[in-house]
């Protein structure tokens, strides 16, 4: 008979256990809020805390590591957590350690973490997502990793939940992303300007991202393809869109879910970039070549629109031909002067692609209060899920649209 031994890394709650102090009792408490927590998401509590004048002291697991302590007002919380993820030393995971300390930190002093890098942000949003249902994953995780490194991170993630620690990570940064773009760095952009470009996709570090900015002639070009030498993109990524006024918004396509390539319409984008993750952490990836194509005439081709206002409310008829994997238009409304987001009155769903000429028209029911200038935005969804802006109608503030009237843009 055969005997086979498996090592599984398994999630279970600690049990709260008390704990040796010795110092300044009226120093205790702090030092205990940051003990709370440290069993609250799952990590061991130390058998024994010492608290000198200038020192502090864990012991853990039968280990006894100390800190130098400069100030009489020095953070013992800090110090104390600083110490309990001292077991990790490896510089792959410094950043990890580092954003833990600061996570559980501000669940200690009970405030926000603010990130300071694009690397944190996202760190924090992975440490946030990865606690809000199981908080102890956090210290189960760290045993994992500081008993067998990457190898602990892949087996705790792969009995604990069902997916990679690259997966993970990747969805939990792609989410967070777009919020992070003050911290996101200078980028060398890639200037589409010049027609058809090759361009390269650094590998991403461990827990973190390479990113590409892409530089478009908006003013010339309606859009571009990006293509990639492979069915699928080869590494966990997203393209992110920014849109400028009125919308101040952005979009986030998972290109992991693309096939060969991406069009991506110009109209409208304020900032355009590629963001990919590391697809293993233990390993240093190849730069990934892509190629971009300008697209003429993409998604569709404006004819004319117009505003008409009758008895049964503003409507807005436009013109098209040659429409290009789009899913619909939308309509939006906003306000002469008002800097608030202009919201959806109306949409063509469901048109695809055809070389045939169409007129739509799509109405408003809503009639403008005395002394309001509606404006009207038309955008084109494509099927990825990307706007391009087609037109900006605005109501005459010299003299409103009058019944049957209609004002056009060509």
């Amino acid at each position: 008979m055969r005997t086979i031994a498996l090592s599984l890394v398994f999630c279970l709650p600690l049990a709260a256990a008390a704990w040796d102090f010795q110092g300044d009792e009226t120093r205790k408490p702090e030092l205990q809020r940051a003990v709370d927590v440290l069993e609250f998401f799952g990590f061991p509590a130390p058998d024994a805390v010492r608290l000198d004048d200038n020192a502090l002291a864990l012991t853990l697991q039968g280990q006894t590591l100390g800190a130098p302590l400069k100030g009489a007002n020095v953070d013992l919380a800090w110090a104390l957590l600083d110490l309990e993820l001292a077991v990790v030393d490896r510089d792959a995971f410094r950043p990890w350690r580092d954003a833990t300390a600061a996570f559980l930190r501000s669940r200690v002093h009970k405030t926000d973490w603010i990130p300071s890098s694009l690397q944190e942000g996202m760190l924090k949003a992975w440490m946030t997502d990865l606690t809000r249902e199981r908080p102890e994953f956090l210290g189960s995780l760290w045993s994992a990793v500081s008993e067998s490194g990457w190898r602990g991170w892949k087996t705790f993630f792969q009995f604990n939940a069902g997916t990679t620690p690259e997966d993970s990570f990747a969805a939990s940064a792609s989410r967070v992303l777009p919020s992070l773009r003050p911290l996101i760095p200078r980028l060398p952009a890639v200037d589409l300007k010049e027609g058809q470009i090759t361009f390269a996709l650094p590998p991403a570090p461990p827990l973190s991202v390479s990113m590409v900015e892409l530089a478009f002639p908006a003013d010339r070009v309606t859009g571009t393809s990006i293509a990639w030498d492979a069915p699928r993109f080869p590494v966990p990524a997203v393209l992110l869109a920014y849109y400028g006024p009125p919308l101040d918004t952005f979009d986030v396509v998972d290109l992991s879910r693309k096939q060969n390539e991406i069009l991506v319409p110009f109209k409208g984008l304020s900032a355009l970039y590629i963001a990919g993750f590391s697809p293993d952490f233990s390993t240093v990836g190849n730069p990934l070549a892509l190629h971009a194509a300008p697209e003429e005439n993409y998604p569709f081709v404006l004819k004319q629109a117009a505003l008409k206002q009758d008895e049964e409310g503003i409507s807005v008829t436009f013109d098209t031909e040659a429409l290009r994997r789009i899913d619909g238009f939308v309509l939006m409304k906003g306000m002469a002067g008002d800097s608030a987001r202009p919201q959806p009155v109306g949409m063509v769903p469901g048109l695809g692609s055809s070389g045939d000429a169409y007129s739509f028209t799509i109405l408003d029911p809503a009639s403008p209060d005395e002394g309001q200038r509606p404006v009207y935005y038309l955008y084109a969804i494509t099927e990825d899920g990307l706007l391009a802006q087609a037109a900006e109608l605005p109501l005459a503030a010299s003299q409103p649209v009058a019944a049957g009237t209609a004002a056009e843009l060509h």
